[in-house]
């Protein structure tokens, strides 16, 4: 049924504007008749095709709740290890341990 409106608002958009450049285009007399006729046709069928147009469908819902917000994380810190050791061999370089 909104396919329908869609056309009548297609066919007298046109025909609205012809009948302001010259009525007898459209097989009306006056501007004034033009104007009304199509004028009116134009924002019925407008209106129409907003009131018959399909409703989007609805998502199934899973019975989880859908959250807007954001997960939740953690960060993790490395610490270092109690007791810095010099490794064997290392000329005394100092090195750390450090566990995450």
């Amino acid at each position: 049924m909104s396919s329908l409106f869609v056309l009548t608002f297609m066919f007298s958009t046109p025909a609205f504007c012809l009948g302001l450049v010259n009525p007898q285009w459209v097989g009306l007399g006056t501007r004034k008749l033009s104007v009304a006729v199509y004028g009116v046709l134009m924002v019925a069928s407008f209106v129409l095709v907003g009131i018959a147009a399909p409703k989007p469908p609805q998502p199934i819902s899973s019975g989880r709740i859908a959250s807007t917000e954001r997960p939740e994380f953690s960060v993790h810190l490395c610490t270092e290890r109690a007791g810095a050791a010099r490794a064997p061999g290392s000329n005394g370089a100092v090195t750390s341990n450090f566990t995450c």
